[in-house]
């Protein structure tokens, strides 16, 4: 928030944000550039373990707040997507290019490389996958270190992710299904066979003729 503050204060920086962020207890600190991309600031400092997902929400037709989640927005619903009934379409991408069980993170002039391996690194049966993040963004020891342990924790679980098409009308706005929320997909169709609880990463929304 005191990014965001700060912006505001300039001339010519006030968007009408106020502040509905909760502090997660957890004491960082982080040395900014003033003209950096405050959002990706934000993105920046919310990457680490213990971090937080953020936004920024209308609140009324004239005003915006900035909201955190620690550590991950959204709630479960209790909504059943069906494949053959809302869902009318389900397409399934695993990336596995994006693993790493070894990490080697690099930042600004000011701070040291540091390197993270996985605790069992050398019995893995997949063996050394190694993986290179240079962010000169990170300025400070402590903003390194801390995307590295984030970093490799991420690294080290390959996500199938899942594209549904829902039938028309069936989505009923930011309050039946939105961002960071957990869904049960269900699809049972050829060599699919599938029932599990899923989190909601991206929603496109089609507007129609009839609105």
């Amino acid at each position: 928030w005191g990014l965001i503050d700060d912006t505001q204060s300039r001339i010519g920086g006030d968007l009408g944000i106020s502040n509905g962020s909760t502090a997660t207890g957890v004491t960082r600190d982080r040395l900014f550039l003033v003209g950096d991309s405050v959002g990706d600031l934000i993105t920046a400092l919310s990457q680490v373990e213990a971090g937080f997902d953020w936004d920024i929400v209308p609140i009324s037709p004239s005003a915006l707040e900035f909201r955190t989640w620690h550590e991950e927005r959204g709630v479960s619903r209790g909504e059943v997507l069906e494949y053959g009934g809302p869902v009318i379409s389900a397409q399934r991408q695993v990336t596995a290019t994006d693993y790493a069980n070894a990490i080697r993170v690099s930042g600004a002039d000011t701070t040291i490389p540091t390197e993270r391996e996985a605790d069992d690194l050398a019995t893995a049966l997949q063996g050394r996958w190694d993986a290179i993040v240079a962010d000169t963004s990170l300025t400070t020891q402590d903003s390194l270190e801390g995307r590295a342990h984030f970093r490799l924790k991420w690294s080290q679980v390959v996500r199938p992710t899942w594209s549904v098409q829902l039938t028309r009308g069936y989505w009923r706005g930011p309050d039946h299904i939105w961002i960071g929320d957990l869904v049960r997909l269900v699809v049972y169709s050829g060599c699919r066979q599938v029932d599990t609880i899923l989190k909601v990463y991206e929603i496109g929304i089609g507007i129609d003729a009839d609105g």
